[in-house]
């Protein structure tokens, strides 16, 4: 990924970032924005965006078409997913339609630089390869940003703050952990390839993987 797209993804991950602060929950002395709220406050941070003056969209390397390839998996809700249409903003690709934060993030850049959009679906596993050899112009996929993944490729900073939680049955012995340590011995697994996978399941004391 190229620097000045690079700057573009910063600017945008500022953007989520407030949204993201909007929507937790707030102090109880203070208000509570309505969904509504929360988009007119968004719709008017990135009104404000603008293309900084020593950039010029159109030779931006590897966007020189006007045309900004974006891949994601289009199955990682909410950050990406497939739909049958078009509705609430959604891109066409392969399979049907994509939608989700990173497509709205995607959109944004482009409505900004003038370029046009293309989201290309892709396995989890090719998403950095393809940045790396040219394919795409950039992965806006709900990464996490790890030390690895930051030798191969630039990122651009958090634009989401997420929580991690182990889903069991009601059943389980497991069912009133309340932390790593009453997981001890259980067997888990996450998407491989993952920092939930690579990172966090191994924590847990004598998991089976």
């Amino acid at each position: 990924m190229t620097r000045r797209i690079l700057a573009a993804l910063m600017a945008l991950a500022m953007v989520f970032a407030l949204a993201a602060c909007g929507g937790e929950p707030a102090a109880e002395e203070e208000e509570v924005l309505s969904a509504e709220e929360l988009k007119a406050q968004v719709d008017e941070i990135v009104a404000g965006l603008t293309v900084p003056e020593d950039v010029d969209p159109a030779a931006v390397q590897g966007v020189e078409d006007g045309v900004f390839t974006v891949a994601m998996e289009c199955a990682y809700a909410p950050y990406n997913w497939t739909q049958i249409d078009e509705s609430n903003g959604a891109v066409p690709v392969a399979s049907g339609y994509a939608n989700g934060y990173d497509v709205m993030i995607s959109q944004i850049i482009c409505d900004l630089y003038g370029w046009q959009l293309e989201v290309v679906a892709s396995a989890w596993d090719s998403l950095t390869p393809g940045v790396q050899s040219g394919i795409y112009d950039a992965n806006i996929a709900g990464q996490s940003m790890t030390a690895d993944r930051m030798e191969q490729v630039d990122m651009a900073g958090p634009y989401y703050y997420a929580e991690i939680v182990v889903v069991t049955t009601a059943d389980s012995e497991y069912a009133d952990a309340t932390g790593i340590a009453d997981l001890a011995g259980g067997t888990a697994t996450a998407q491989s390839g993952t920092i939930w996978y690579d990172s966090c399941l191994p924590q847990i004391p004598d998991v089976q993987l």
